[in-house]
């Protein structure tokens, strides 16, 4: 996010709801089968009077619907049980700055470049008009009250994650914020409120499909000890009105994951990487840990630094999706300055060159069993040429930026028939082939064009030059054939 954003997301995040009253202990985690329409446990608060009637669940496709965990517990499937790779764009603003069908073209338009989920907020209340708190056609969610839900607008939510689940398209709500009218108005705010108003949520969305809940975003660790109570008395709240849809979390973007914070250890089910440095670092980290399936859920973004370093290129965004993907994990997502916040010139910038090379990208790691891949931490494969995990750069603080780094990642299958390289800069590579000794195969995969280059497999190898955009970048993909 920009600068400005930060300020409007510390406002969100004041006003943040989210999951348990019963305090800071460590639960286990639960990875669910997906939404549930079973009624709400007979412990659970009483349901808020101005809860919204139960929302339509029509029809909806099964393509690009996380639900679960894998067996192994890295990585997320479908409603079919088929392994996903989640391919995100943030668009927070899109229920303030879009109408309908502003909102169905662009959902059509990502399904198209391959995109198979989003990131937005349930309300109306970030943007560059967020002081309105209404949509472009005057819709508030809550009456003046600050609780009691306006039908009309939650119709409308109803109708867009429908238009959403028909491209394929999972929404994660951020529900941040949804106290602030009651704030505003001078209500009383807490624990209790946030309780009620997750489970009437709750209960709206049960059945919904294609929703995965986010909690927090730009969440700093000084407001966790204020917010925590009310985030988790939400998803508490969630879960007595009958949702079993996933929740993850989201901090702020100092290599974090959703495992920093003990509160939230057994709450999500998605753990949540967000870095503007190379994201191998927090990536690896969670998937390291084992508890959930990881996420780099925010990076930077298309035409934004935030950090101080080197502009944010092309290359730079190649980068973090390749090595999330080639560090364990189970999808990144995308934002771009303008569209997140649908600028004047949004329309303008949703097809750019880096659009379509993550599509490429995302779209090569599908077609190979990326799930059966385990992370090379320790080089084992990678003998020679591994690079440096540059910790020290030029960002702000001192810390490296992505483009500060020439850290080779790779992972391979336990079988010894797949393994992928990723190679941010030219060089020479000597592989110890013993440990696939499935591979027949060798081909370097060109991340700006999707070329694919075959060539005689050896353990010593060179990079081949520049790819079609003039950078070092390539992914080396060995299997069977």
């Amino acid at each position: 996010m920009t600068m400005r954003t930060r300020a409007v997301g510390a406002l969100l995040l004041a006003l943040l709801l989210g999951a348990c009253t019963s305090g800071p202990q460590e639960r286990e985690p639960s990875l669910t089968t997906g939404p549930s329409t079973a009624g709400p446990q007979s412990s659970a608060p009483a349901r808020s009077e101005s809860a919204p009637p139960s929302a339509p669940t029509g029809t909806w496709s099964t393509e690009g619907l996380p639900v679960v965990a894998g067996a192994d517990g890295q990585h997320l499937v479908d409603q079919r049980g088929d392994p996903l790779l989640v391919h995100a764009e943030t668009i927070w603003a899109a229920m303030q700055s879009l109408d309908g069908d502003e909102f169905a073209a662009h959902m059509a338009r990502r399904h198209a470049q391959g995109f198979n989920a989003v990131l937005m907020t349930p309300v109306p209340w970030i943007g560059l008009d967020g002081e309105s708190m209404a949509t472009v056609d005057g819709l508030r969610p809550f009456e003046d009250d600050g609780v009691t839900f306006v039908e009309e607008y939650w119709a409308e939510l109803d109708r867009r994650l429908a238009v959403a689940r028909e491209n394929g398209i999972t929404v994660f709500l951020a529900a941040s914020g949804v106290g602030v009218a009651a704030e505003q108005q001078g209500h009383a705010w807490g624990a209790d409120q946030a309780s009620a108003m997750g489970r009437a949520i709750g209960e709206r969305y049960a059945a919904t499909p294609g929703i995965v809940w986010l909690m927090g975003v730009d969440y700093r660790p000084e407001d966790w000890e204020r917010y925590d109570a009310e985030m988790l008395a939400f998803v508490d709240g969630l879960r007595a009105g009958g949702d079993r849809h996933l929740v993850t979390v989201q901090y702020y973007n100092t290599d974090s994951t959703s495992y920093d914070n003990p509160a939230w250890r057994g709450v999500y089910q998605l753990e949540a990487a967000y870095t503007y440095r190379p994201s191998y670092g927090p990536v690896l980290t969670a998937y390291e840990r084992g508890i959930a399936p990881v996420m780099l859920i925010e990076a930077n973004f298309e035409s934004e630094n935030n950090e101080g370093g080197p502009p944010t290129t092309d290359e730079t965004l190649r980068r973090q999706m390749l090595w999330t993907y080639t560090s364990g994990g189970t999808g990144a997502a995308y934002g771009h300055r303008s569209v997140w916040q649908f600028s004047d010139d949004w329309e303008s910038v949703t097809d750019t060159p880096a659009v379509e090379q993550l599509q490429l990208i995302h779209a090569q790691f599908s077609s190979i069993r990326w799930w059966d891949l385990v992370p090379d931490a320790d080089d084992a494969l990678l003998v020679e040429g591994g690079g440096e995990a540059t910790t020290r750069g030029t960002q702000d603080g001192g810390f490296a930026d992505v483009l500060e780094s020439d850290r080779a990642t790779s992972a391979r299958s336990a079988a010894g028939d797949l393994a992928v390289v990723y190679v941010p800069t030219a060089r020479r590579l000597s592989l110890d082939l013993s440990l696939v000794p499935e591979v027949t195969r060798a081909r370097w995969f060109d991340p700006t064009s999707g070329a694919l280059v075959e060539f005689a497999l050896t353990a010593d190898m060179t990079t081949p030059g520049a790819n079609a955009a003039g950078d070092g970048d390539w992914l080396l993909l060995l299997d069977r054939g």
